[in-house]
Protein backbone atom coordinates (compact mmCIF):
# COMPACT_ATOMS: atom_id res chain seq x y z
CA UNK A 1 0.00 0.00 0.00
CA UNK A 2 2.75 2.28 0.27
CA UNK A 3 2.37 5.52 -2.19
CA UNK A 4 4.52 8.72 -3.36
CA UNK A 5 3.15 11.86 -3.74
CA UNK A 6 3.94 12.79 -7.58
CA UNK A 7 0.77 13.98 -9.51
CA UNK A 8 1.42 17.04 -11.10
CA UNK A 9 -0.11 20.17 -10.20
CA UNK A 10 0.33 24.26 -9.92
CA UNK A 11 4.04 24.89 -9.68
CA UNK A 12 5.28 23.80 -6.43
CA UNK A 13 1.59 22.51 -5.13
CA UNK A 14 0.78 18.95 -5.40
CA UNK A 15 -2.55 17.58 -4.17
CA UNK A 16 -2.96 13.47 -4.14
CA UNK A 17 -5.49 11.31 -2.96
CA UNK A 18 -3.99 8.04 -1.50
CA UNK A 19 -5.81 5.35 -0.78
CA UNK A 20 -5.28 4.09 3.07
CA UNK A 21 -5.94 0.46 2.90
CA UNK A 22 -8.50 -1.72 3.67
CA UNK A 23 -8.02 -2.45 7.36
CA UNK A 24 -8.43 0.27 9.99
CA UNK A 25 -5.70 1.36 11.58
CA UNK A 26 -2.85 -0.21 9.57
CA UNK A 27 -0.01 2.35 8.34
CA UNK A 28 0.37 3.19 4.52
CA UNK A 29 3.72 4.50 3.78
CA UNK A 30 3.41 8.29 2.10
CA UNK A 31 6.61 9.42 0.52
CA UNK A 32 7.00 13.12 0.01
CA UNK A 33 9.30 14.87 -2.41
CA UNK A 34 12.23 16.08 -0.90
CA UNK A 35 11.73 20.02 -2.00
CA UNK A 36 8.47 19.32 0.07
CA UNK A 37 8.43 22.59 2.64
CA UNK A 38 4.93 22.11 3.71
CA UNK A 39 2.56 19.10 3.79
CA UNK A 40 -1.14 18.82 4.90
CA UNK A 41 -2.88 15.81 5.23
CA UNK A 42 -6.55 15.21 6.28
CA UNK A 43 -8.79 11.94 6.36
CA UNK A 44 -11.85 11.26 4.90
CA UNK A 45 -13.63 8.83 3.95
CA UNK A 46 -13.81 6.26 0.95
CA UNK A 47 -16.88 8.74 -0.13
CA UNK A 48 -14.09 11.77 -0.44
CA UNK A 49 -16.49 13.97 1.43
CA UNK A 50 -17.39 12.44 4.71
CA UNK A 51 -14.77 13.80 6.95
CA UNK A 52 -12.52 10.61 9.48
CA UNK A 53 -9.61 10.83 11.78
CA UNK A 54 -7.02 8.54 12.26
CA UNK A 55 -3.20 8.81 12.73
CA UNK A 56 0.22 9.95 11.16
CA UNK A 57 3.95 9.01 12.38
CA UNK A 58 7.14 8.93 11.72
CA UNK A 59 7.88 5.52 12.06
CA UNK A 60 6.50 2.81 11.11
CA UNK A 61 5.83 -0.40 8.58
CA UNK A 62 3.83 -0.23 5.82
CA UNK A 63 0.95 -2.49 5.75
CA UNK A 64 1.27 -3.24 9.70
CA UNK A 65 -0.72 -1.64 12.42
CA UNK A 66 0.39 1.63 13.39
CA UNK A 67 3.45 2.32 15.92
CA UNK A 68 2.54 3.81 19.24
CA UNK A 69 4.57 6.97 18.02
CA UNK A 70 1.43 7.81 16.37
CA UNK A 71 0.22 11.52 16.72
CA UNK A 72 -3.65 11.79 16.40
CA UNK A 73 -5.54 13.55 13.24
CA UNK A 74 -9.46 14.51 14.41
CA UNK A 75 -12.01 15.22 12.60
CA UNK A 76 -11.49 18.14 10.16
CA UNK A 77 -8.34 19.14 11.55
CA UNK A 78 -5.01 18.88 9.11
CA UNK A 79 -1.89 17.69 10.00
CA UNK A 80 0.95 19.96 9.51
CA UNK A 81 4.56 19.48 8.94
CA UNK A 82 7.57 21.53 7.36
CA UNK A 83 10.28 19.66 6.46
CA UNK A 84 13.59 20.93 7.38
CA UNK A 85 15.85 22.68 3.86
CA UNK A 86 17.78 19.60 2.51
CA UNK A 87 16.22 17.21 4.41
CA UNK A 88 16.08 13.67 2.33
CA UNK A 89 12.29 12.66 1.01
CA UNK A 90 9.85 12.59 3.81
CA UNK A 91 8.08 9.47 4.56
CA UNK A 92 4.85 9.56 6.79
CA UNK A 93 3.55 6.78 7.91
CA UNK A 94 -0.53 7.36 7.88
CA UNK A 95 -3.68 5.24 9.29
CA UNK A 96 -7.11 5.90 8.64
CA UNK A 97 -10.08 4.96 12.06
CA UNK A 98 -11.89 3.13 9.56
CA UNK A 99 -11.18 0.69 7.11
CA UNK A 100 -11.17 1.96 3.07
CA UNK A 101 -10.16 5.88 4.53
CA UNK A 102 -8.39 8.24 2.31
CA UNK A 103 -5.81 10.74 2.91
CA UNK A 104 -5.78 14.10 0.96
CA UNK A 105 -2.64 15.42 0.82
CA UNK A 106 -1.10 18.92 -0.50
CA UNK A 107 2.64 19.66 -0.64
CA UNK A 108 4.07 22.81 -1.50
CA UNK A 109 7.73 24.24 -1.97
Amino acid sequence: MAATVSKSGTPGVITDRIALGGTAGNATAITFPRWAREISIRIFASDNETQSAGFVSSTGTDGAAMDSNGVRVELGVPFMLNPSPGSPATVLYVSGDNANDVAHVSVSA
